[in-house]
Protein backbone atom coordinates (compact mmCIF):
# COMPACT_ATOMS: atom_id res chain seq x y z
CA UNK A 1 0.00 0.00 0.00
CA UNK A 2 1.83 3.45 -0.90
CA UNK A 3 2.40 6.11 1.19
CA UNK A 4 -0.36 8.39 0.23
CA UNK A 5 -3.05 5.60 0.08
CA UNK A 6 -2.61 4.65 3.64
CA UNK A 7 -3.22 8.32 5.17
CA UNK A 8 -6.12 8.60 2.79
CA UNK A 9 -7.91 5.52 4.04
CA UNK A 10 -7.34 6.70 7.72
CA UNK A 11 -8.74 9.90 6.73
CA UNK A 12 -12.06 8.18 5.44
CA UNK A 13 -12.07 5.40 8.06
CA UNK A 14 -12.37 8.17 10.33
CA UNK A 15 -14.59 9.97 8.72
CA UNK A 16 -17.09 7.39 7.95
CA UNK A 17 -17.03 6.51 11.69
CA UNK A 18 -17.65 10.02 12.74
CA UNK A 19 -20.72 9.73 10.43
CA UNK A 20 -21.65 6.24 11.68
CA UNK A 21 -21.70 7.99 15.37
CA UNK A 22 -23.26 10.54 14.33
CA UNK A 23 -26.37 8.54 12.71
CA UNK A 24 -26.73 6.30 15.68
CA UNK A 25 -27.28 9.37 17.96
CA UNK A 26 -29.52 11.12 15.87
CA UNK A 27 -32.11 7.74 16.17
CA UNK A 28 -32.46 8.34 20.21
CA UNK A 29 -30.48 11.18 21.53
CA UNK A 30 -31.98 14.62 21.60
CA UNK A 31 -29.47 17.95 21.46
CA UNK A 32 -29.30 19.53 25.01
CA UNK A 33 -30.38 23.30 23.93
CA UNK A 34 -33.78 21.79 22.71
CA UNK A 35 -36.99 22.58 24.36
CA UNK A 36 -39.62 20.96 24.57
CA UNK A 37 -43.73 22.12 25.83
CA UNK A 38 -46.47 19.17 26.15
CA UNK A 39 -50.04 20.22 25.87
CA UNK A 40 -52.46 16.86 27.09
CA UNK A 41 -56.06 15.77 28.18
CA UNK A 42 -54.30 13.08 30.16
CA UNK A 43 -56.38 10.00 28.72
CA UNK A 44 -54.74 6.71 29.23
CA UNK A 45 -52.84 6.89 26.42
CA UNK A 46 -51.39 10.20 27.48
CA UNK A 47 -50.70 8.99 31.18
CA UNK A 48 -48.46 6.46 29.01
CA UNK A 49 -46.74 8.73 26.43
CA UNK A 50 -45.85 11.56 29.52
CA UNK A 51 -43.93 7.94 31.35
CA UNK A 52 -41.23 8.06 27.79
CA UNK A 53 -41.29 11.46 27.60
CA UNK A 54 -40.06 10.97 31.54
CA UNK A 55 -37.74 8.32 30.73
CA UNK A 56 -36.48 9.31 27.64
CA UNK A 57 -36.40 13.88 27.27
CA UNK A 58 -34.29 15.30 29.96
CA UNK A 59 -36.80 17.71 32.33
CA UNK A 60 -34.61 20.46 32.50
CA UNK A 61 -35.41 20.35 28.82
CA UNK A 62 -39.29 20.48 29.28
CA UNK A 63 -40.34 23.98 29.61
CA UNK A 64 -43.49 22.99 30.89
CA UNK A 65 -47.01 20.90 30.46
CA UNK A 66 -50.26 21.75 29.99
CA UNK A 67 -54.08 20.64 29.95
CA UNK A 68 -56.72 21.17 28.53
CA UNK A 69 -60.03 19.54 27.18
CA UNK A 70 -63.29 19.59 29.47
CA UNK A 71 -62.85 20.09 33.33
CA UNK A 72 -59.01 20.96 32.70
CA UNK A 73 -58.81 22.21 36.25
CA UNK A 74 -58.64 18.67 37.53
CA UNK A 75 -56.62 17.12 34.92
CA UNK A 76 -53.72 19.54 35.83
CA UNK A 77 -54.56 18.14 38.97
CA UNK A 78 -54.54 14.59 38.09
CA UNK A 79 -51.79 15.43 35.52
CA UNK A 80 -49.34 16.75 38.53
CA UNK A 81 -49.84 13.42 40.56
CA UNK A 82 -48.43 12.04 37.34
CA UNK A 83 -45.61 13.95 37.20
CA UNK A 84 -44.81 13.77 40.33
CA UNK A 85 -44.41 10.15 40.12
CA UNK A 86 -42.33 10.28 37.25
CA UNK A 87 -39.95 12.75 39.14
CA UNK A 88 -40.80 15.29 37.06
CA UNK A 89 -41.75 17.38 40.07
CA UNK A 90 -39.77 20.55 39.13
CA UNK A 91 -41.81 20.52 35.66
CA UNK A 92 -44.47 23.79 35.60
CA UNK A 93 -48.07 22.90 35.18
CA UNK A 94 -50.17 24.74 33.63
CA UNK A 95 -54.06 25.35 32.93
CA UNK A 96 -55.45 25.62 29.32
CA UNK A 97 -58.78 25.54 27.82
CA UNK A 98 -61.64 23.95 28.75
CA UNK A 99 -65.86 23.67 29.12
CA UNK A 100 -68.33 21.20 30.22
CA UNK A 101 -69.41 18.56 27.53
CA UNK A 102 -72.17 20.78 26.08
CA UNK A 103 -69.31 23.64 24.81
CA UNK A 104 -68.13 20.70 22.05
CA UNK A 105 -69.44 19.52 18.98
CA UNK A 106 -72.09 16.90 19.71
CA UNK A 107 -70.37 14.24 17.05
CA UNK A 108 -71.57 10.60 17.68
CA UNK A 109 -68.50 9.45 17.29
CA UNK A 110 -66.79 11.34 20.20
CA UNK A 111 -69.51 11.34 22.17
CA UNK A 112 -68.75 8.60 24.50
CA UNK A 113 -65.01 10.10 25.58
CA UNK A 114 -67.19 13.75 25.44
CA UNK A 115 -69.45 12.66 28.13
CA UNK A 116 -66.79 10.88 30.64
CA UNK A 117 -67.12 12.53 33.39
CA UNK A 118 -65.53 9.66 36.39
CA UNK A 119 -62.06 10.95 35.27
CA UNK A 120 -60.12 10.62 38.89
CA UNK A 121 -62.08 8.75 40.61
CA UNK A 122 -59.77 6.41 42.66
CA UNK A 123 -56.90 8.24 41.81
CA UNK A 124 -57.77 12.18 43.93
CA UNK A 125 -59.88 11.97 47.13
CA UNK A 126 -63.69 12.20 46.92
CA UNK A 127 -62.86 15.78 48.64
CA UNK A 128 -60.72 16.69 45.76
CA UNK A 129 -62.83 15.72 43.19
CA UNK A 130 -66.15 17.75 44.51
CA UNK A 131 -63.44 21.10 44.87
CA UNK A 132 -62.31 20.38 41.48
CA UNK A 133 -65.75 20.24 40.15
CA UNK A 134 -66.54 23.54 41.03
CA UNK A 135 -63.32 24.61 39.73
CA UNK A 136 -63.28 26.94 36.70
CA UNK A 137 -62.97 24.59 34.04
CA UNK A 138 -60.62 27.05 31.73
CA UNK A 139 -58.23 29.03 32.44
CA UNK A 140 -56.10 31.41 29.95
CA UNK A 141 -52.85 30.24 32.44
CA UNK A 142 -51.47 28.26 29.57
CA UNK A 143 -52.21 30.71 26.46
CA UNK A 144 -49.89 33.45 28.99
CA UNK A 145 -47.28 30.83 29.38
CA UNK A 146 -47.12 29.96 25.74
CA UNK A 147 -46.88 33.22 24.76
CA UNK A 148 -44.11 34.09 26.86
CA UNK A 149 -42.36 30.73 26.24
CA UNK A 150 -42.45 31.93 22.78
CA UNK A 151 -41.35 35.41 23.18
CA UNK A 152 -37.94 34.43 25.14
CA UNK A 153 -37.21 30.95 23.48
CA UNK A 154 -35.98 30.13 20.05
CA UNK A 155 -36.09 26.71 18.27
CA UNK A 156 -39.36 25.42 20.92
CA UNK A 157 -40.93 22.06 19.86
CA UNK A 158 -44.69 21.89 20.83
CA UNK A 159 -46.14 18.11 21.58
CA UNK A 160 -49.60 18.45 20.77
CA UNK A 161 -51.42 15.15 22.56
CA UNK A 162 -54.90 17.29 22.60
CA UNK A 163 -56.81 19.66 20.69
CA UNK A 164 -54.62 22.87 19.67
CA UNK A 165 -56.94 25.35 21.29
CA UNK A 166 -54.62 27.41 23.24
CA UNK A 167 -51.93 27.38 20.81
CA UNK A 168 -53.36 28.43 18.14
CA UNK A 169 -55.22 31.11 19.93
CA UNK A 170 -51.52 32.21 21.20
CA UNK A 171 -50.54 32.90 17.53
CA UNK A 172 -53.72 34.01 16.04
CA UNK A 173 -52.69 37.13 18.58
CA UNK A 174 -49.27 37.10 17.81
CA UNK A 175 -48.40 35.59 14.31
CA UNK A 176 -45.33 36.66 14.70
CA UNK A 177 -44.19 34.27 17.40
CA UNK A 178 -44.44 31.57 14.63
CA UNK A 179 -41.19 31.90 13.74
CA UNK A 180 -39.80 30.71 17.41
CA UNK A 181 -41.39 27.46 16.74
CA UNK A 182 -39.21 24.78 15.72
CA UNK A 183 -41.36 21.78 15.48
CA UNK A 184 -44.89 20.76 16.36
CA UNK A 185 -45.66 17.28 16.71
CA UNK A 186 -49.66 16.34 16.58
CA UNK A 187 -51.82 13.74 17.18
CA UNK A 188 -54.98 14.29 15.36
CA UNK A 189 -56.36 13.53 12.12
CA UNK A 190 -59.15 10.89 10.59
CA UNK A 191 -60.62 7.62 9.72
CA UNK A 192 -61.18 6.43 6.39
CA UNK A 193 -65.05 5.99 5.53
CA UNK A 194 -67.23 5.09 2.61
CA UNK A 195 -70.24 7.24 1.91
CA UNK A 196 -71.96 7.08 -1.46
CA UNK A 197 -69.13 4.28 -2.31
CA UNK A 198 -66.24 6.40 -2.25
CA UNK A 199 -63.83 7.21 0.40
CA UNK A 200 -64.36 10.27 2.76
CA UNK A 201 -62.35 11.18 5.63
CA UNK A 202 -63.93 12.14 8.68
CA UNK A 203 -62.30 13.88 11.78
CA UNK A 204 -61.58 12.10 15.11
CA UNK A 205 -61.45 13.09 18.51
CA UNK A 206 -58.33 16.22 19.13
CA UNK A 207 -59.76 17.24 15.85
CA UNK A 208 -63.88 17.08 16.95
CA UNK A 209 -63.02 18.83 19.89
CA UNK A 210 -62.12 21.70 18.59
CA UNK A 211 -62.19 21.35 15.05
CA UNK A 212 -61.95 25.42 13.93
CA UNK A 213 -58.36 25.57 16.13
CA UNK A 214 -57.63 22.14 14.26
CA UNK A 215 -58.04 23.77 10.66
CA UNK A 216 -56.44 26.68 11.70
CA UNK A 217 -53.33 24.97 12.87
CA UNK A 218 -53.75 22.70 9.61
CA UNK A 219 -53.60 26.06 7.37
CA UNK A 220 -50.06 26.97 8.60
CA UNK A 221 -48.18 24.76 6.42
CA UNK A 222 -45.17 26.95 6.37
CA UNK A 223 -44.76 25.44 10.04
CA UNK A 224 -42.32 22.42 10.61
CA UNK A 225 -45.14 19.79 11.73
CA UNK A 226 -44.84 16.15 12.27
CA UNK A 227 -48.93 14.28 12.00
CA UNK A 228 -50.08 11.15 13.37
CA UNK A 229 -53.43 10.30 12.07
CA UNK A 230 -55.89 8.22 13.61
CA UNK A 231 -56.16 6.27 10.08
CA UNK A 232 -52.58 4.92 10.40
CA UNK A 233 -52.66 3.96 13.61
CA UNK A 234 -55.76 1.35 13.30
CA UNK A 235 -54.08 0.44 10.22
CA UNK A 236 -50.62 -0.58 12.07
CA UNK A 237 -51.87 -1.73 15.26
CA UNK A 238 -55.17 -4.39 15.71
CA UNK A 239 -57.54 -2.92 16.59
CA UNK A 240 -56.34 0.07 17.37
CA UNK A 241 -55.15 -1.03 20.21
CA UNK A 242 -52.17 -2.51 22.70
CA UNK A 243 -53.01 -5.16 24.45
CA UNK A 244 -51.43 -8.63 25.44
CA UNK A 245 -52.12 -10.28 22.16
CA UNK A 246 -50.68 -7.57 20.15
CA UNK A 247 -48.15 -5.93 22.56
CA UNK A 248 -47.28 -8.75 24.81
CA UNK A 249 -43.95 -7.47 25.91
CA UNK A 250 -45.15 -4.20 26.74
CA UNK A 251 -48.14 -5.56 28.43
CA UNK A 252 -46.38 -7.72 30.80
CA UNK A 253 -43.35 -5.64 31.25
CA UNK A 254 -46.45 -2.77 32.75
CA UNK A 255 -47.69 -5.80 34.89
CA UNK A 256 -44.29 -6.45 35.97
CA UNK A 257 -43.32 -3.46 36.92
CA UNK A 258 -46.37 -2.34 38.67
CA UNK A 259 -46.05 -3.23 41.67
CA UNK A 260 -42.72 -1.24 41.81
CA UNK A 261 -44.06 1.87 39.72
CA UNK A 262 -47.32 4.02 41.52
CA UNK A 263 -47.89 5.86 37.98
CA UNK A 264 -48.60 2.51 36.29
CA UNK A 265 -50.89 1.31 39.29
CA UNK A 266 -52.68 4.37 38.55
CA UNK A 267 -52.61 3.95 34.35
CA UNK A 268 -54.71 0.23 35.34
CA UNK A 269 -56.89 2.32 37.42
CA UNK A 270 -57.47 5.26 34.86
CA UNK A 271 -57.63 2.70 32.31
CA UNK A 272 -60.11 0.62 33.72
CA UNK A 273 -62.69 3.32 34.42
CA UNK A 274 -62.41 4.60 30.92
CA UNK A 275 -62.45 1.06 29.47
CA UNK A 276 -65.82 0.18 31.49
CA UNK A 277 -67.60 3.71 31.07
CA UNK A 278 -67.11 2.61 27.04
CA UNK A 279 -68.81 -0.30 27.30
CA UNK A 280 -71.35 1.13 29.40
CA UNK A 281 -71.75 3.83 26.63
CA UNK A 282 -71.29 1.47 23.33
CA UNK A 283 -72.54 -1.90 24.28
CA UNK A 284 -71.46 -2.80 20.93
CA UNK A 285 -67.99 -2.68 21.72
CA UNK A 286 -68.32 -4.63 24.86
CA UNK A 287 -67.59 -8.09 23.40
CA UNK A 288 -64.36 -6.20 22.06
CA UNK A 289 -62.66 -4.57 25.05
CA UNK A 290 -64.03 -6.75 28.11
CA UNK A 291 -61.08 -9.53 27.78
CA UNK A 292 -58.57 -6.37 27.66
CA UNK A 293 -60.50 -4.54 29.99
CA UNK A 294 -58.06 -1.88 32.47
CA UNK A 295 -54.85 -3.42 30.32
CA UNK A 296 -55.02 -1.94 27.25
CA UNK A 297 -54.19 1.41 25.51
CA UNK A 298 -54.04 3.51 22.39
CA UNK A 299 -50.52 3.40 20.89
CA UNK A 300 -51.33 6.72 19.49
CA UNK A 301 -50.16 9.17 22.13
CA UNK A 302 -46.85 7.36 23.17
CA UNK A 303 -46.16 7.20 19.63
CA UNK A 304 -45.78 10.83 19.40
CA UNK A 305 -43.20 11.03 21.72
CA UNK A 306 -41.37 7.64 20.44
CA UNK A 307 -41.18 9.25 17.10
CA UNK A 308 -39.20 12.49 18.64
CA UNK A 309 -36.57 9.94 20.64
CA UNK A 310 -36.13 7.51 17.87
CA UNK A 311 -36.33 8.47 14.10
CA UNK A 312 -36.61 4.30 12.88
CA UNK A 313 -40.46 4.65 14.56
CA UNK A 314 -41.45 6.67 11.42
CA UNK A 315 -40.77 3.74 8.32
CA UNK A 316 -42.30 6.27 5.57
CA UNK A 317 -44.09 10.06 5.69
CA UNK A 318 -45.07 11.74 3.11
CA UNK A 319 -45.54 16.28 2.65
CA UNK A 320 -49.46 17.34 2.44
CA UNK A 321 -52.11 19.93 2.72
CA UNK A 322 -54.61 19.33 4.67
CA UNK A 323 -57.64 21.09 5.04
CA UNK A 324 -60.55 20.41 7.22
CA UNK A 325 -64.05 21.23 5.91
CA UNK A 326 -65.70 22.98 8.42
CA UNK A 327 -69.22 22.97 6.34
CA UNK A 328 -69.57 19.93 5.94
CA UNK A 329 -70.14 18.17 8.55
CA UNK A 330 -71.76 14.55 9.36
CA UNK A 331 -72.97 14.79 12.77
CA UNK A 332 -72.37 10.94 13.67
CA UNK A 333 -68.89 10.74 11.96
CA UNK A 334 -66.98 14.17 11.95
CA UNK A 335 -65.91 17.37 9.60
CA UNK A 336 -64.71 16.14 6.19
CA UNK A 337 -60.88 16.09 5.86
CA UNK A 338 -58.82 16.95 2.36
CA UNK A 339 -55.26 15.62 2.42
CA UNK A 340 -53.31 16.83 -0.83
CA UNK A 341 -49.60 15.69 -1.53
CA UNK A 342 -47.71 19.32 -1.76
CA UNK A 343 -43.96 18.68 -1.75
CA UNK A 344 -43.53 22.45 -0.58
CA UNK A 345 -45.81 22.20 2.66
CA UNK A 346 -43.86 21.79 5.85
CA UNK A 347 -46.58 19.46 7.11
CA UNK A 348 -45.40 15.85 7.09
CA UNK A 349 -47.96 13.00 7.46
CA UNK A 350 -47.11 10.08 8.75
CA UNK A 351 -48.06 6.98 6.36
CA UNK A 352 -46.05 3.71 7.91
CA UNK A 353 -44.97 2.98 11.43
CA UNK A 354 -42.26 0.48 12.51
CA UNK A 355 -44.35 -1.18 15.28
CA UNK A 356 -41.44 -3.40 16.67
CA UNK A 357 -39.75 0.03 17.18
CA UNK A 358 -42.48 1.36 18.61
CA UNK A 359 -42.55 -1.00 21.23
CA UNK A 360 -38.82 -1.72 22.11
CA UNK A 361 -38.63 1.71 22.77
CA UNK A 362 -41.53 1.73 25.16
CA UNK A 363 -40.86 -1.40 26.85
CA UNK A 364 -36.98 0.48 27.65
CA UNK A 365 -38.29 3.25 28.22
CA UNK A 366 -40.27 1.44 30.93
CA UNK A 367 -37.42 -0.34 32.66
CA UNK A 368 -35.52 3.24 32.52
CA UNK A 369 -37.65 4.69 34.56
CA UNK A 370 -37.82 2.05 37.01
CA UNK A 371 -33.95 1.94 37.09
CA UNK A 372 -34.10 5.78 37.82
CA UNK A 373 -36.61 5.64 40.91
CA UNK A 374 -34.62 2.56 42.28
CA UNK A 375 -31.77 4.76 42.16
CA UNK A 376 -33.53 7.76 43.46
CA UNK A 377 -34.43 5.47 46.53
CA UNK A 378 -31.45 4.58 47.35
CA UNK A 379 -29.47 7.93 47.57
Amino acid sequence: MSKIFKPLLLTMLVVLAIVAIIAIASKSILRKTEKFIVITDLEPDDRIALHVLAARIPKDQILFVGTTVKNAARKKELTRKLLDQLQLQDVPLYQGSGGSAASYHDIASSRAARQYSQEGENLLSVEKLNELEHADYSSTELQNHLKNALEENHDVQIILLAPPTDLVAVLAETPSLKKNIKHIYIMGGWVELQEHEQTVLRTTYNWNMDPVASAQLMKMNDMPMTLYSSHTIKESFSGGSCNIDNATAVINCMNELQSQMPSLKDQTIAALSWDEHIMAQIPALKEVIEPYKGKQFTPADPLVIIGIINNDLIASEQAVDVKIDLTDLDASKGFRVYVTPNWASKIRLVQEINVDVFKKQLVESLHMLNTARGASRNR
